[in-house]
């Protein structure tokens, strides 16, 4: 089964994108900030992250930048940010 974290602090937002994959088969972990989503990442080792930019304890880009350093795992960004 094919394992997605989203890190998404918008519960709503989580929760829509988290029942349509769950309900299409996909495994899906949640983070609601950068600390737990770094966590959940290097201990559940997904096959895609979804990624919100705009993360209450940091920048949503340092934490790609962290994941591409090691990773190629594939990373969508989800983000209403405007540049």
């Amino acid at each position: 089964m094919t394992k997605i974290l989203i890190v998404e602090d918008d519960l709503n937002i989580c929760n829509f994108v988290k029942t349509i994959l769950s309900t299409h088969c996909y495994q899906v972990i949640t983070a609601h900030n950068s600390k737990n989503g770094e966590m959940m990442f290097h201990s559940h080792r997904p096959d895609l992250l979804i990624l919100d930019l705009g993360l209450p304890d940091g920048d949503g880009m340092d934490f790609l930048r962290k994941v591409r350093k090691e990773f190629s795992t594939p990373i969508i960004v989800l983000s209403a940010r405007m540049d």
